[in-house]
């Protein structure tokens, strides 16, 4: 069974990597950016077109440049001109559809130097490479909500009562954060590439609502998982009655404290991003098992591939709901 989804693994962690960079956007800024479907298409055009001129690496490092330019001109349309965030992406993506047929002179673009990152065929040393990845990325987002940006993007999420209150710095917190969350959706649109061998401008359509459903996935079991830990959370007296049994022990409580959603302390937020990875994989697997007409072979059962987008749609109104119902339930 593992076998039959070799083709759909790769995909799936590098979307999981795209959706750390939404799940960036959307968690602390609230608001799904449309920017990121021009980030992953561009970031994949540019990487395979530059590295066709200077190698992979340098194309990959342009291919995030190229993202973050494009969160720098959605930042610079919300603050500067005071355009409502979500349409402001929006022109931001369709802009970037233009720089996408300059760069391919037609929509498609393939490598013509040996790439050295990932085969295009698939190779558990590439899948390792790509958690690896993902788990630094969520390292780095979790140090980040450690520092003083991180302070004050979390003063960005305040209640509406408490928006007198917000930062003067909010306007260039919302820029660096768009600029960051798309460098990462770019980053895993060059890494698509360079496993695909290529890119093109209609590649990606799927990339938003895979991706929310994968955060709203992982948000949904991290909220779910600190209400059934939370009892474990705090230590039992060393004189409680009860028997020892009943006691939580250390690591029981360690994990129970890293989950709970009560705060945003650095290894509440690693695995809060790092669930939302694995739950965006998940996804892609799901919809790409289903795109290849493999599911009676894997489930037992067919489903028409037309269906795909229908089932994904299902999911993430389902994963929605539960995410919203069990951190209301937290509160």
């Amino acid at each position: 069974m593992l076998t039959e989804l070799h083709p759909f693994l790769e995909p799936g962690v590098i979307y999981g990597i795209g959706a750390l960079g939404l799940a960036l956007i959307y968690r602390y800024l609230g608001f799904p950016d449309f920017t990121v479907l021009g980030s992953i298409v561009t970031g994949g055009i540019a990487t395979v077109f530059f590295s066709n001129l200077f190698g992979p690496f340098p194309g990959l490092g342009i291919g995030v440049l190229t993202g973050a330019s494009l969160g720098l001109l959605t930042g610079v349309l919300r603050v500067g001109l005071n355009i409502k965030p979500i349409l402001a992406g929006v022109i931001s993506f369709t802009a970037s559809i233009s720089v996408g047929y300059l760069l391919t002179k037609g929509g498609t673009i393939a490598f013509s130097v040996e790439k050295q990152l990932l085969s295009p065929v698939f190779a558990k040393g590439d899948l390792l490479k790509l958690a690896v990845l993902a788990v630094l990325l969520c390292i780095g987002i979790a140090a980040l909500i450690a520092t003083r940006h991180g302070a004050l993007l979390l003063a960005m999420t305040a209640e509406p009562r408490f928006r007198r209150c917000r930062h003067r710095y909010q306007g260039r917190v919302f820029v660096t954060t768009v600029m960051a969350g798309n460098a990462i959706v770019a980053l895993a649109g060059g890494l698509d590439a360079i496993n695909s061998s290529g890119a093109s401008v209609e590649a990606h359509i799927d990339f938003l609502p895979f991706s929310l459903a994968g955060i709203f996935l992982g948000n949904a079991v991290a909220a779910w998982a600190a209400k059934v830990l939370h009892k474990y959370e705090m230590p039992i007296d060393a004189n409680d009655p009860k028997s020892d049994s009943s006691r939580p022990g250390r690591i029981t409580r360690a994990i129970a404290e890293m989950l709970t959603l009560k705060g945003e302390r650095p290894k509440q937020v690693f695995f809060l991003f790092l669930f939302s990875v694995l739950g965006t994989a998940l996804v892609v697997v799901v919809s790409r098992v289903i795109q290849a007409g493999r599911t009676e072979r894997l489930l037992g059962f067919s489903v028409d591939p037309s269906w795909q987008y229908i089932v994904v749609a299902s999911l993430m109104a389902l994963f929605a709901w539960w995410s919203s119902s069990n951190e209301e339930d937290t509160e």
